[in-house]
């Protein structure tokens, strides 16, 4: 058992340590930070009151916030990233550092209203309090033997993932207003499988699966999370994780600590917390509707629909077999194919008068953390598909109705938001609309007569409101900076986010906490540029559909997302779905209303009359109890937290250069080691200084490598001094040696990803310098001891996208070559090159996969380089001058198990896959080429170890249909593969 618990702690401490994004920013970048003894916020140049904002919010809960686990403090750095269009953020043990993604997401129903900055913030620092008080018993030996990750590891193994996103979740609902634990979406899964009565048991929601929905981590670790404080006391959790961390118990010991505490183990505790929300999912009522959408055995998503004319309908599909296309529904069912979208942050589409707009992603080809969007139109009279090819930070785009103008939802690295108007034909910017309050706009709709936009927007207190704004373009200079009468409302160039961390008003549902902003605000709507339909509240509004002089749009005012209505120029409000589970997107056609809803086999398409809407006032509070909790915390601090005068100073990028932080073993068959490695917070210098044992020459050896990744190459340098290392020349021969190989290098990774693929290149040279000295008074030397050679490399990916059940992409191309040549006067060459082709089988989830691959090598044999040519499967290595290898493969899914035991490990795939190999090997001695050829089967295991890391264990049958070298009697080969070596690349 503690050898299976330090082999676990291994893995997932290596997980950990490529978690990291290494060398995003460019060395332009200027940083600043505000440094207190809790918090050093390092962010971009020019966002003090964001690095402000998350120092004070994290101050004031290191302080009146951690109770519930521990009382321990450590420094944490968190970094803002501002030119990613992703809104995420993490926090990472090794180096213990955080980062905060900080463009909003355009979807309010999932993640809330909440001001991006101050949820992540709420959410991520839970996971500080968590790595500094799980620091103790069994886990704090771990750290010291293995630094920050060797505790992370352990911790790791201890505590489930469940726990640590569940208990986050917690805290950003107790602290909040929102969070994900009043919001009605959030329960869609579990509520989903509840109304279809689907029971599944505790390891397979943990472990997900490949053919049904389970809801994730997230889900499941705010049930349990919740129920165990709101059933057993706020301190509850902290003696539970206590005990984890410890080992009490070893074997389980959290589940083993909840079965002491509470009677029941982890899956009786999933149970019963799930059994708690059950009773508050029962329908109070049954509002009939149709399904427009067949029942199929596959997870399949039908959203975003629009209505072409009374019979006719566009939407979004995908499903667990194919990947996300714009469908045509006919009367009849009928479903044609129109095009199909490419990778964006967002998913969400729009539609009008034949024509289909989109945004989707764009990287910089260097620097992972810098990105925008595109607008994309498709047109169905011409089945063209046009790109407005301006690097925009934008979403959510909406055709005008004349079709001239195109409105988008933009933000600009300084997180000043605003709409833009485009034009439809070029992508260029006409100007935006006022937006003096800096609101965030989502999903922006034109009216019927384009006068007027309607759009959901989120002040900066959190809350929401609907809106109709006239589309008065105001024109705006290159930096995004409005022109003419509203220039000076507000004073936006640099400021950013402006009122975060500003004075709340007596009304913070309509004050920003700046006067100035505030008299304009109230000018705009008295002059009528500004409508509030909706007065800002705490439920979320989502997607708005207009048809007539009625505004459709979705809201959270309810237990359950639904559609409501109200008049265009504002009047009562009805609801008009009364849903059991959530409701994401609707259209209005022949007198019904179509809409998405989430079900236990994905969002499926229903329909009923518009009759039945009833009156609604979404002024009162419509939520039970549930969407309520009191979770024995203080309450929502983000009104109370008071702004800092802390000075925000320059942030050197030489801060801890050398950050050696913990210990990593290093397990690629034959070698085994174990590394010191180092990284700054900045991401931009790694270091590495260890020992490891070649295991089939018995060779001890020491190395260290830098790699700076701070300019547009990563440059690196490093040695490796390989003692005893041994060659038979035959039987009665041999070579002994240490051996000196100092190298230093380049290389270039790059990424033009676009559209439905995922593309890169890495282009990189080494320079070596080797030293041979004979070892142990070794009889033999080599005659060369000291050479020097290059080691030039290309890689290249081009990768369809594909859906979850897809073994391989459907289309995608791999290649490697690697070119390796002496330097000095000692002849030495080599040249090698792989490429592998993916193509669709007969079915969705089949993949052919046809290999190529080459190698050439001087025939001198004065120094040999390292090889890495995958010969015919069944056969030892061969003699030869030159080889090359063709190979055809057949892989497919043969069952889905989703079974597993003791919780130990989980079967997600068993599948197939029949192969033919051929090879030909160029004798130089025989002068004779070779032929080695080889069919046979392999069975592969998908499978899920621990409930965390996913695994694949292989077994392979093949037949030889030449003759073996070295054992030619030899007739077929059995092989079980377990490679370990695949724990360490997640």
């Amino acid at each position: 058992m503690q050898r299976l618990l330090c082999l676990a702690v291994a893995v997932l401490l290596a997980n950990q340590a490529a978690a990291q994004l290494f060398g995003g920013n460019p060395p332009s970048q200027k940083w600043q930070q505000v440094n207190t003894d809790t918090v050093r916020v390092i962010f971009p140049k020019g966002m003090d009151a964001q690095g402000r904002r998350v120092a004070d919010l994290v101050q004031h809960m290191s302080r009146y916030n951690t109770g519930t686990l521990g009382t321990k403090v450590k420094k944490i750095n968190i970094i803002l990233q501002h030119q990613t269009l992703q809104s995420n953020g993490y926090v990472q043990q090794g180096p213990f550092r955080s980062e905060f993604y900080i463009t909003p997401p355009p979807n309010s129903t999932d993640l809330g209203s909440i001001n991006w900055v101050d949820q992540l913030a709420l959410h991520e620092y839970r996971h500080v309090v968590q790595n500094n008080n799980f620091n103790k018993g069994v886990s704090k030996v771990f750290s010291i033997l293995g630094g920050e990750l060797g505790q992370g590891a352990a911790n790791g193994v201890a505590v489930p993932d469940w726990f640590w996103e569940g208990d986050a979740v917690t805290m950003e609902t107790a602290l909040s207003l929102q969070g994900r634990g009043r919001l009605p979406a959030f329960f869609d899964g579990f509520r989903a499988l509840t109304l279809a009565d689907k029971d599944y048991t505790y390891m397979q929601v943990r472990n997900g699966s490949l053919r049904k929905y389970m809801p994730n981590h997230y889900n499941t670790g705010y049930l349990m999370s919740s129920y165990g404080r709101l059933q057993y006391g706020t301190d509850f959790w902290k003696g539970v994780t206590d005990d984890a961390v410890c080992y009490r118990g070893v074997f389980y010991p959290f589940s083993q600590s909840l079965k002491r505490r509470t009677g029941k183990n982890a899956a009786a505790f999933f149970a019963a917390s799930l059994d708690y929300y059950k009773k508050a999912w029962e329908p109070k009522e049954h509002e009939t509707a149709d399904t427009l959408t067949p029942a199929g055995r596959t997870v399949s998503n039908y959203r975003y629909v629009y209505a072409v004319d009374d019979s006719t309908l566009i939407y979004l599909y995908n499903s667990y077999k194919q990947i996300a296309s714009f469908k045509l529904r006919h009367a009849d069912g009928r479903e044609e194919l129109i095009t199909r979208p490419g990778i964006g942050f967002d998913d969400y589409f729009s539609y009008r008068n034949g024509r289909i707009l989109w945004t989707e992603s764009r990287y910089d080809p260097r620097w992972n953390r810098k990105d925008y969007s595109i607008v994309k139109v498709f047109d169905r009279n011409t089945g063209k598909t046009m790109t407005l090819n301006h690097a925009r930070r934008v979403f959510s785009p909406d055709l005008s109705h004349d079709g001239k103008m195109i409105v988008v939802n933009a933000v600009t690295p300084e997180q000043r938001y605003q709409l833009e108007i485009l034009d439809a034909n070029t992508g260029e910017v006409r100007g935006a609309l006022v937006n003096p309050a800096n609101w965030y706009y989502t999903y922006p709709k034109f009216t019927g007569d384009d006068q007027y936009i309607i759009s959901a927007v989120r002040n900066q207190q959190g809350k929401m409101a609907l809106i109709r704004q006239k589309a008065d373009i105001l024109e705006t200079d290159k930096n995004g900076v409005m022109k003419g009468k509203w220039r000076s409302y507000p004073p936006m160039r640099d400021k950013g986010d402006f009122s975060i961390g500003g004075k709340w008003g007596a009304d913070p549902a309509r004050s920003t906490g700046d006067t100035a902003t505030d008299q304009v605000l109230s000018i705009l709507e008295e002059a009528g540029e500004i409508q509030v339909l909706i007065p800002f509240g705490n439920p979320t509004i989502g997607i708005s559909s207009i048809k007539g002089d009625m505004v459709y749009f979705q809201a959270s005012f309810g237990d359950a997302d639904n559609v409501y209505a109200i008049p265009l120029n504002g009047g009562p409000v009805q609801q008009v779905t009364h849903r059991p589970n959530g409701v994401s997107h609707m259209a209005v056609q022949d007198n019904k209303i179509i809409f998405s809803e989430f079900t236990a086999e994905g969002y499926k398409l229903l329909r009923k009359p518009l009759e039945g809407s009833t009156p609604f006032d979404p002024q009162k509070d419509n939520q039970s109890a549930w969407l309520k909790p009191d979770l024995g915390e203080e309450g929502n601090i983000l009104d109370k937290v008071p702004v800092s005068d802390l000075k925000a100073r320059k942030y050197a990028k030489t801060h801890r250069l050398f950050n050696f932080h913990s210990w990593i073993p290093s397990i690629n068959d034959p070698e085994y080691g174990l590394y010191l490695y180092g990284d700054n917070v900045l991401g931009t210098l790694q270091t590495a200084i260890g020992a490891y044992y070649n295991t089939n020459e018995n060779s001890p050896a020491i190395s260290g490598s830098l790699t700076y990744a701070g300019l547009f190459p990563y440059l690196r340098t490093g040695a490796d001094y390989r003692m005893d290392r041994y060659l038979y020349v035959n039987d009665t021969v041999s070579v002994e040696w240490n051996e000196l190989d100092w190298f230093g290098g380049m290389s270039i990774p790059l990424t033009f990803s676009a559209g439905k693929y995922l593309t890169g290149l890495t282009i990189g040279g080494n320079y070596h310098e080797v030293n041979r000295k004979r070892a142990n008074n070794s009889k033999y030397r080599f005659r060369d001891s000291h050479i020097q050679y290059l080691d030039l490399s290309l890689g290249f990916s081009n990768q369809r996208i594909k859906a979850l059940q897809n073994i391989y992409s459907h289309f995608g191309q791999s290649l490697s070559v690697r070119y390796n040549k002496s330097v000095n006067n000692v002849p030495a060459e080599q040249i090698y090159g792989r490429l592998d082709l993916y193509l669709p089988g007969f079915s969705a989830n089949h993949s052919i996969v046809l290999q190529g691959a080459f190698q050439q090598r001087d025939t001198m044999l004065r120094y040999s380089f390292t090889d890495n040519f995958v010969y015919a499967r069944g056969y030892n290595k061969p003699f030869y001058e030159s080889i090359w290898k063709v190979g055809a493969n057949y892989h497919f899914p043969i069952v889905y198990p989703d079974w597993g035991f003791a919780n130990l490990l989980y079967f997600t795939r068993i599948r197939g896959n029949v192969f033919y190999d051929y090879s030909s090997a160029y004798n130089f001695r025989s002068k004779q080429d070779v032929t080695y050829a080889s069919t046979g089967a392999e069975l592969f295991f998908d499978t899920k170890i621990g409930n965390t890391l996913p695994f694949t264990i292989g077994v392979r049958y093949s037949y030889l249909l030449n003759t073996n070298p070295g054992d030619p009697s030899r007739k077929d080969r059995f092989e079980v593969t377990v490679p370990l070596q695949q724990l360490f690349a997640f």
